[in-house]
């Protein structure tokens, strides 16, 4: 995540590429983006699980022992993956400067109320 929001925006946004001009470096910068979201949100949410079944219930805490993390990191990672997979990858406008959902932010209307 911090490769496409730091150096690949930074470097989009320098030499004033967009997705005319280098298509597969857009996307594929903007897809690691994506894979690298899904997984730390998703290694966010599992390490508070931990957590809280650690702090309460011992009996439960076995499923993230030993060798069990890498399981889940690796799960995790797969997950990420499929998710990115079937979903839109995120687009770099160089309108906005980064990489945002929708592509005509800036100079398109974003709906019927704006003008």
């Amino acid at each position: 995540m911090i490769f496409t929001t730091g150096q690949a925006q930074a470097y989009f946004n320098i030499f004033g590429v967009v997705y005319c001009s280098d298509p597969l470096a857009t996307t594929l910068a903007g897809t690691i983006g994506m894979v690298m979201w899904y997984y730390e949100t998703t290694m966010s949410v599992l390490l508070a699980l931990n957590r809280y079944l650690i702090l309460t219930t011992s009996k439960f805490s076995y499923a993230f022992s030993n060798n069990k993390v890498y399981g889940w990191i690796v799960g995790v990672f797969v997950s990420s993956v499929v998710m990115t997979w079937f979903t839109p990858t995120m687009v770099f406008s160089g309108v906005a400067g980064g990489y945002i959902a929708d592509p005509h932010v800036g100079y398109l209307p974003q709906d019927d109320y704006v003008s």
